[in-house]
């Protein structure tokens, strides 16, 4: 409390008052002298209450001098909305929505024209395979519709949303990728082997639906024992109104009772991240048309960064002492770190199936792992309908 005046703000000041209040003998022999003077109460109780008012009024200056700084109060609630770093959340929140809605509409729903770009975008859902992209881009959704709701004024129910979608996004993103690379790769080995193995891409969605549960599980866990919920934060300033008060800001941040949550999803995330960063090294000797280690790996280092920055924003929030920062602004922080984290993701997985190489002329020759003017070899056809 000394050490953060902000712990102050939500104190009483009677406990100071009362502390500070000493009266010597002579002060205490006028209030009873008083008293016994004015006679008129058998009891005295009336004529010592009188004396003791009349006692405050006469010496009400040193009475004035025993009220702590900063009072009298008065609480003012923070205009959110119209600060900078929150319209900043939520251009980027809606910036991050609209890159992934493009996106999905393009990948899932192009026009069947004859141009490069539709015939490179047909060839991505042969390779990639269009179930788990879609995946991919529900999560992406969800990540920024999460953020979104952090940059709006907390509620309990923006709060608790946030963590689902936020988290069951953040799966939905990376599982069932490397679901699909491990399967390709178990294949890849195969073949190096002269063997060939039948996996079953059902089988494979299920598992990838079946571990992002698990993310939605947990969050139903701690929404059931310490969700998140809207907490009030007092910012003592040195401001005053037009009749003296001293003005307190009042602003609201969502929290849970116990960090533990936080530091769970943290490292959940971190090993999805190391488990990722060990198939894209497996993957790096695969065929060109289905290696995906190079973005796969820009994802993943840019995913981390990220990481890194929410688990340093926490610790920085957490460590703070005169909460110079108020909490609020860091959750826009780690708001405007969701969604850019989703449009990075974005940018670096899809980029370049829309993007047009004027230079590039040759054709890709029919082959094992091969396109024939954008159209998948027999081949390769049969092994995607066998394998993934």
């Amino acid at each position: 409390i000394e050490q953060n005046k902000n712990l102050v703000a939500a104190m009483s000041p009677a406990y100071d008052f009362v502390n500070n209040f000493d009266l010597t003998e002579l002060q205490i022999y006028q209030l009873l002298e008083g008293g016994q003077r004015r006679g008129i109460d058998s009891n005295k109780n009336i004529d010592f209450r009188h004396a003791t008012c009349k006692w405050l009024a006469d010496n009400w200056d040193f009475v004035a001098r025993l009220v702590p700084q900063s009072h009298p109060r008065t609480f003012t609630e923070d205009p959110l909305l119209a600060a900078p770093i929150t319209i900043t959340a939520l251009v980027i929140s809606a910036l991050a929505l609209a890159v992934t809605s493009a996106t999905a509409f393009l990948i899932s729903g192009v026009p069947r024209c004859q141009s490069t770009t539709s015939t490179r975008i047909l060839a991505f859902r042969k390779t990639a395979q269009i179930e788990f992209v879609r995946m991919l881009l529900l999560g992406q959704f969800f990540i920024p519709l999460g953020a979104l709701l952090l940059a709006c004024a907390p509620s309990e129910g923006r709060c608790i949303a946030s963590v689902w979608l936020i988290n069951v996004g953040y799966t939905l993103v990376l599982v069932p990728t490397l679901v699909r690379v491990s399967a390709l790769i178990k294949v890849l080995q195969a073949g190096k082997k002269f063997r060939r193995v039948a996996v079953d891409k059902k089988k494979l969605v299920k598992t990838s639906v079946g571990i992002s549960c698990i993310a939605a599980v947990f969050c139903a866990i701690w929404t059931g024992l310490d969700p998140m919920k809207p907490q009030e934060q007092l910012i003592l300033t040195d401001e005053t109104n037009d009749l003296g008060e001293t003005i307190v800001g009042v602003s609201y941040y969502c929290k849970s009772e116990s960090d533990a949550w936080l530091w769970i999803v943290f490292l959940c995330q971190g090993l999805l991240l190391a488990s990722g960063s060990a198939l894209a090294f497996q993957l790096r000797s695969a065929p060109k048309i289905v290696n995906d280690s190079n973005k796969l790996s820009f994802m993943l280092y840019s995913s981390f960064m990220f990481l890194v920055f929410r688990v340093a924003l926490l610790v920085f929030s957490r460590s703070l002492l005169d909460d110079s920062v108020t909490k609020i602004s860091l959750q826009m922080i780690e708001s405007i770190f969701w969604s850019i984290d989703s449009i990075v993701n974005i940018f670096i997985y899809f980029f370049k199936v829309f993007l047009k190489d004027e230079n590039s002329k040759e054709q890709a020759r029919p082959g094992k792992f091969g396109y024939n003017n954008g159209q998948a070899t027999p081949l390769l056809q049969q092994e995607e309908e066998e394998t993934l």
